[in-house]
């Protein structure tokens, strides 16, 4: 019907009433809605769409309200639709309006709420306080309660009200007689506007409290029930609550759940902080970069500070004595989050370390990690441990270490004894570890008759209940063993429960007093011997004891034996003194005085006069004796040491008269001096010292005392082999031979029968010494003294030898330095003419410069080179240069004399020729009379000559003997062969520039010739193409062969062991191109390196044509020789030819004179492999690989090459020439 009322309405109207529709419920929301359907579906009863209609003056009504007139009436006295119309319009416009009211009044409580709790002057009581106020004049109820809520026990209590006295803080009830029993269950704010209305009349909370209004909300503390907050009311609502009032009460007990949530955690915080502040236990609270962050007062105490405040002035790593453990601490908490009661050692603030244990956590800050904990000192009880631990070590140590064997033995029933512990001496005893020897009883240890001796004793130290003391002897299996044992009882509580015992073994003390009386008989011994040694020593003993008011003195028997005094005799201490040499008297008694004032030893020897008036040397050795830093006594020994002074003054004596042999420079000098000195010392009649001469093997008298002739029987004479003198047997045997008046003379010449005594001594390879006399006087002392001036004596010979013989080797020397010196002169000039070789433009020029700087130095007076002449009979000189005084003239260089001038015997046997001294066999030879005449000493010829290839002589000629010696004769020939070599390339350059040369055509039938070899190898014509490269180790060079393949040539080449590699260049109607790498040096390089450029080689299995062109002053003989070397070689035709060669060789040199070797090594072997030949017969990698280089160095040099070759060939034309 609506819709057939839309279909009805005129289009005027609809737009008008559309217009409508949307202007009012443009700005609406909700309920505008309906007013547009009623409007559409009312269409159809619109009759015309005229302004006076009446849903024109309704849509009128509509745009006022729209424009926001509050005063629009929509009645009508209309009854019909049109004016149900209008009361719907006008219900919907009210409702409207107070709905904007309820927007509003919401916000502006919204914003009340708001400003409350931001006012900062208010404390949280207060800002509640409002809220509530706020809450029951929003929701017009006339209290406010605030309750805690146990849902365990279901306790109920009002903690806060305001508003009316409907209810009262305090009161106290059962949870289920409320409404908030809903409300803590329910998921949003529970509401109640009417509770009679609402079915609530027989609840406890209506029918007991009188609520009839409620509405409340949770209030939560760390997401736990704490309570709720309830606005409540005796009277009912005239509506129900509404969502926005729901959400503003919610808003409410959030901020009034989050207020008492801080509450508590302050008031924790504060109670932490206090029970913090108060506490024993030193608690921090730090950074993890040790930043002290709170600490308690203890904690101040404990490191030293007055206050807390001082500890925040400090990092926690200077707590710590070594920081590093505070680093380990710190990465052991933050690996495991906590630590317990870890030990660190720790100092004060002024430094003094403490043991803290310290626990600790890492918990979360605000920002970042923080370090929380206690410590706690515990120094006292780790200096209490640390002590109790070294008591228990030294305990320990003592009952480890001590000899005496201690034990701990339980007391038990029965008359039983359990060992408790033993100590390492009384594991020796046992036999047994502590281990093994604990809690067995002591009849298990001993056999059952010790073990009931012990088993006694143990009772007889319980029974006196005190200390019991015994000795016992046991004897062993391997001895008899004595012990002292001491038992004392343990007492605990009035009960003896243990006995401790301490056994010590007395076997060693009792055998250390057996032998202490053997020893004391031992002693009594050696006193007796003593004495009878110091009587053969001659060493006596003497004590002075200064205790008393005087000095007392006791001495040995031998003192006064030494004295010459009786055993018997008492001597006191000054008239000890009385006893010494006047001159030593003084001496001796400062010596003793400071000994016994200052304490001060000494070693002294002095004189002694002795009763019967001798006098007497004596050594003392003496130390004080002190007690408590004082000297008590002085303790001596003295020694009868008068022989021995003795024999020091003969010794000086004799130093003094030897002290001429360091300065004697002859063996007979030395003699002599010796001789005398041992006749003015010795108290014999005769000494005499014999020679040995090694060219007659005798011993003849080099130096004799006056009277030592008086003892033979006839005159002196030399003594040799065939005698039996004592003094050749004594040399020959290196013995001493000692001649008493009990031995036999020998007939044949020893000594006279009136000796009586003689010592030979030998001295060394030298000779013999020997003293004689003819009484008994060479006595023991003498013989070591002869003995001394022997020894001198030899020393001297010795000296005297060696200076002889280093005065021959320093001539020796000095003459090999003359020579060294000589040699590198002559060296240098060597040199000098080596390097004026390399410069020479003509074989004239090189020879005189040869010779000239040869005669230069003081060393080679005269130089020359020559040749044999065209009859080969005489040699001629070519070039000379010195002192030569005629000598070429006069001298004989013919070649068939008898004897020959040393340059002409070079000359014919191709070997130098040295002579040493030219005056040798004078007479024999003319040449060296000659030599002499022009004042020459020595000579030496070299011959020149290059690959047996000879170009004469080289011959110098010196004014001293032995100039010439093996060295110098190596370096001319050396010379030789480099004048040869710088000749050849003279020649070569020569002939290079020259167009008139001589062509010879070889024949060479030898198969072992390279190219005959090959062409036999392969069945094949050889062909020489060109010459690549050639040095002394290697010959590349290019053949050309026909008939034949390349792989039948290839095959041949194969086999040739005289080729150390080849390559097949090219293949054309010609025949084929290879290249070859020659080992050592070919015909062709040869040829070359003479002045030879090979014009052909032709080489068949029969043998080699070569046509080889040489410059015209070539030894052809010696050419055809020299290539001859190594195969048959035959000359077949020798003619003169002229070759256009000069202008072309110029064009030639002009051009390649820019290129470098390599460039030039390069290009040639670029053309002797076909490179150039258009199509290419190789290609520049495989040039690369024949050369042994990269390709980019071949294409390089090829290219740089090219490039100067045409810059030479064009950039030489002018302007004016053609292009």
């Amino acid at each position: 019907m609506l819709l057939w009322w839309l279909a009805a309405l005129p289009v005027d109207g609809g737009e008008a009433l559309g217009t409508a529709v949307v202007s009012i419920q443009g700005p609406r929301s909700g309920g505008w809605v309906v007013v547009g359907l009623l409007c559409v579906g009312l269409l159809g009863v619109a009759i015309e769409g005229t302004p006076g209609c009446p849903i024109s003056r309704l849509t009128k009504k509509i745009r006022r309200v729209e424009q926001g007139e509050q005063s629009v009436d929509f009645t009508t006295d209309r009854d019909d639709e049109i004016g149900d119309l209008y009361d719907a319009v006008g219900d919907l416009v009210d409702n409207r309006c107070a709905s904007e009211d309820a927007l509003q009044e919401s916000e502006r409580y919204r914003r009340q709420l708001y400003d409350i709790t931001s006012n900062t002057d208010l404390d949280a009581d207060e800002k509640i306080d409002r809220l509530l106020a706020l809450g029951r004049e929003r929701l017009g109820v006339e209290s406010t309660v605030i309750t805690d809520i146990d849902q365990e026990s279901g306790r109920y209590e009002i903690q806060r009200a305001n508003g009316s006295d409907f209810v009262t803080a305090g009161t106290v009830t059962d949870l289920s007689e409320t409404f908030c029993r809903k409300t803590v269950t329910a998921d949003d704010s529970l509401g109640v506007y009417n509770a009679r209305e609402e079915g609530y009349e027989n609840d406890p909370a209506y029918d007991q409290w009188g609520i009839s209004c409620y509405l409340g909300t949770k209030l939560l503390i760390d997401d736990e029930l704490a309570g709720t907050l309830c606005f409540i009311d005796s009277e009912p609502r005239e509506m129900t609550f509404s969502h926005t009032e729901k959400v503003f009460v919610d808003l409410i007990g959030r901020w009034i759940s989050h207020v008492f949530e801080r509450h508590d955690r302050v008031t924790e915080l504060e109670r932490y902080e206090d029970l913090v502040a108060s506490a024993p236990v030193a608690t921090f609270l730090t950074s993890v970069d040790g930043t002290i962050l709170d600490v308690n007062q203890a904690f101040a105490n404990q490191f030293g500070a007055d206050s807390t405040a001082e500890m925040y002035e400090h990092e926690a790593s200077e707590l710590w004595v070594d920081p590093a453990d505070r680093e380990k601490l710190l990465e052991k908490v933050q690996r495991e989050t906590t630590v317990q009661q870890e030990l660190s050692r720790m100092q004060t603030l002024d430094g003094e370390e403490r043991w803290i244990e310290v626990t600790m956590s890492l918990t979360q800050g605000d920002a970042s990690e923080r370090l929380v904990g206690i410590c706690h000192d515990v120094t006292e009880r780790e200096q209490r441990e640390q002590r109790l631990q070294e008591l228990n070590e030294e305990y320990e140590t003592v009952l480890d270490n001590t000899q005496d064997a201690i034990f701990l033995v339980d007391v038990e029933a029965d008359d039983e004894f359990r060992i408790a512990r033993i100590n390492n001496a009384e594991e020796d005893v046992l036999g047994l570890s502590a281990s093994e020897a604990t809690g067995r009883e002591i009849g298990e240890l001993f056999d059952e008759d010790i073990a009931s001796s012990v088993r006694s004793r143990y009772r007889e130290c319980l029974e006196e209940q005190g200390p019991v003391d015994y000795e016992e002897t046991y004897d062993l299996p391997d001895e008899t063993a004595t012990f002292q044992t001491k038992l004392s009882p343990v007492v605990r509580d009035g009960e003896i429960e243990q006995i401790v015992g301490v056994t010590r073994d007395l076997t060693q003390r009792k055998e250390r007093e057996r032998q202490l009386r053997e020893r004391e008989r031992e002693l009594q011994r050696t006193k007796e011997m003593l004495q009878q040694s110091q009587r053969l020593a001659r060493v006596g003993a003497w004590e002075l004891d200064v205790r008393g008011s005087e000095p007392s003195l006791f001495q040995t028997d031998e003192v006064y034996r030494i004295y010459d005094l009786p055993t018997d005799a008492d001597m006191a201490y000054e008239e000890a003194f009385e006893i010494v040499h006047p001159d030593d008297r003084q001496y001796v008694r400062d010596h003793v005085e400071r000994a016994v004032d200052l304490g001060e030893s000494y070693d002294i020897e002095f004189q002694v006069v002795t009763a019967t008036g001798d006098t007497r040397w004596l050594r003392a050795i003496a130390d004080p004796v002190t007690e408590d830093g004082d000297v008590v006594a002085v303790r001596a020994s003295i020694q009868d040491v008068t022989d021995q002074k003795q024999r020091e003054f003969a010794l000086e004596s004799l130093q003094e008269s030897t002290q001429d042999l360091l300065t004697t420079e002859t063996i007979e000098d030395a003699a002599s001096l010796v001789v005398d000195a041992a006749a003015s010392i010795l108290d014999v009649d005769a000494v005499g010292i014999y020679q040995y001469d090694d060219t007659e093997n005798v011993l003849t008298p080099a130096a004799l005392s006056s009277d030592f002739e008086a003892c033979y029987n006839e005159d002196v004479r030399a003594i040799g082999p065939g005698t039996e003198s004592f003094l050749w047997h004594s040399y020959v045997t290196g013995t001493l031979s000692a001649i008493d008046n009990t031995a036999p003379i020998p007939e044949d010449g020893a000594l006279v029968s009136s000796v009586s005594s003689g010592i030979v001594v030998p001295i060394g390879g030298h000779g013999v010494f020997v003293a004689v006399d003819e009484s008994d006087r060479l006595d023991e002392s003498t013989r070591r003294l002869i003995e001394t001036l022997v020894a001198t004596t030899e020393a001297a010979f010795d000296r005297i030898e060696s200076e002889a013989s280093l005065r021959e080797r320093e001539a020796e020397i000095e003459a090999q330095n003359e020579r060294l010196r000589r040699q590198i002169r002559i060296n240098e000039t060597i040199r000098s003419v080596s390097q004026s070789l390399i410069g020479a433009t003509s074989q004239s020029e090189l020879e005189e410069d040869v010779c000239e700087r040869l005669a230069a130095g003081d060393d080679i007076a005269f130089a020359w080179i020559g040749e044999f002449d065209s009859a080969g009979q005489s040699l001629r000189a070519r070039e000379w240069a010195g002192s030569e005084q005629g000598y070429l003239d006069s001298a004989s260089l013919d070649s068939s004399g008898e004897t020959l001038e040393p340059a002409v015997e070079t000359a014919v046997t191709g070997e130098p020729t040295a002579v040493g001294t030219v005056a040798q066999n004078v007479q024999q030879e003319a040449w060296r009379r000659t030599a002499l005449a022009s004042n020459f000493q020595s000579v030496l010829a070299v011959p020149i000559t290059l690959d047996e290839y000879g170009y004469g002589v080289l011959a110098v000629y010196a004014p001293e003997t032995d100039m010439f010696g093996t060295l110098e004769e190596t370096v001319f020939a050396e010379l030789g062969e480099s004048i040869a070599n710088a000749i050849s390339s003279v020649t070569t350059k020569q002939a290079l520039h020259s167009d008139t040369l001589v062509s010879l055509t070889l024949r060479v039938e030898d198969t072992g010739d390279q190219f005959t070899g090959i062409a036999a190898a392969a069945d094949c014509t050889v062909h020489y193409e060109g010459l690549a490269t050639r040095s002394a180790e290697e010959t590349r060079l290019f053949v050309r062969t026909t008939g034949a393949d390349a792989s039948t040539v290839a095959d041949g080449l194969d086999g040739r062991h005289a080729i150390s590699h080849y390559r097949h260049v090219s293949e054309s109607d010609d025949g084929d191109v290879f290249e070859l790498a020659l080992r050592g040096e070919s015909i062709v390089s040869k040829m070359v390196r003479h002045g030879g450029r090979p014009q052909s080689i032709e080489a068949t299995a029969d043998g080699s044509d070569i046509v080889v062109d040489v410059p015209v002053s070539t030894d052809v003989r010696s050419f055809v020789e020299m290539v001859g070397q190594e195969q048959s070689v035959e000359l077949v035709s020798k003619r003169e030819v002229t070759r256009s060669l000069q202008s072309q060789e110029r064009l030639v040199d002009a051009i390649i004179e820019h290129l470098t070797e390599r460039q030039q090594e390069v290009l040639r072997t670029a053309f002797f492999a076909g490179f150039f030949n258009w199509p290419r017969d190789t290609t520049g990698e495989e040039i690369a690989e024949m050369l042994g280089v990269s390709q980019p160095t071949v294409n390089r040099h090829l290219r740089r090459g090219q490039q100067r070759v045409m810059c030479q060939l064009f950039e030489r034309r002018t302007a004016a020439e053609p292009e």
